[in-house]
């Protein structure tokens, strides 16, 4: 719709780029995906583990803190790829056939859909034990969800 149209000749070489850049995300995306599970699955494999002396107990606890931790990274992962597509979903948007402008909106929908998701994963990973972390990554993923939205509507309103 824009690649080709001469009215946009210009910015040719910017979309081509960007288009690489947004595969680039998509393939991060759908890794994350598998990443996720493994993390899951530690969680679940620790807590598995024998607790019925109390070293084993103490050794599961431990092992179930570090995977719930790393199972962390990877929603994180997602919220800042997902930040960098939305950016250049917003960038696309000012470049761009004003008539692609739903197909940006339902791409940063989906994109924001997923940061919730990761943040929501992010909340239910956190254990008794991480309290402590719970206002910084609230406040962290609230930002940059909150962001998400504060592009959707500058790109609607353009």
């Amino acid at each position: 719709m824009t690649v080709n149209n001469k009215k946009y000749a210009d910015y040719k070489s910017f979309h081509k780029k960007s288009s690489i850049i947004s595969q680039k995300h998509k393939k991060q995306l759908i890794e994350c995906i598998d990443d996720d599970t493994v993390a899951y699955n530690a969680i679940i494999s620790a807590r598995r583990l024998s607790k019925k002396t109390k070293d084993e107990s103490i050794f599961r606890d431990k092992q179930i803190l570090k995977a719930t931790i790393q199972a962390t990274d990877i929603p994180f992962k997602i919220l800042q790829i997902s930040s960098d597509a939305i950016s250049e979903a917003h960038k696309v948007s000012s470049r761009g056939n004003k008539n692609s402008i739903s197909d940006i909106g339902v791409a940063s929908n989906m994109l924001h859909a997923a940061a919730k998701g990761a943040f929501y994963n992010i909340l239910i990973n956190l254990t008794d034990e991480l309290t402590v972390f719970k206002p910084f990554i609230f406040f962290k993923a609230e930002i940059n969800v909150d962001s998400f939205m504060l592009w959707i509507i500058r790109i609607i309103s353009a």
